[in-house]
């Protein structure tokens, strides 16, 4: 076996281990923004624009919601966090084609 199947789960734990200490320094609002976003995109992973599209009418959805209703508050960055993965599953669908 190559040398890399034997650093991957050393890596893992590292981008697993900076993922943490990155969640943790993000507001526990903005953390669920971004699981939302990740779980939205995750459903539709591989149909490409579908996923991102998803997480933008969730994100921005949730914040007219908050406006009309008077019942949160709007913030733009909420949407941000929420539509966040979305982009990145999107840009890794544009990159490697899946």
């Amino acid at each position: 076996m190559g040398t890399f199947t034997y650093l991957l789960p050393l890596l893992c734990v590292q981008v697993y281990g900076t993922y943490c200490e990155i969640m943790m320094k993000i507001a526990k609002d903005k953390q669920k923004h971004f699981l939302v976003g990740l779980l939205l995109s995750a459903t539709i992973p591989f149909i490409g624009v579908y996923g991102l599209l998803l997480c933008l009418g969730a994100g921005i959805g949730k914040e007219v919601y908050d406006l009309v209703s008077k019942r949160g508050t709007p913030e733009v960055m909420d949407a941000v966090w929420t539509v966040f993965p979305g982009a990145v599953v999107f840009l890794l669908y544009l990159l490697f084609g899946y």
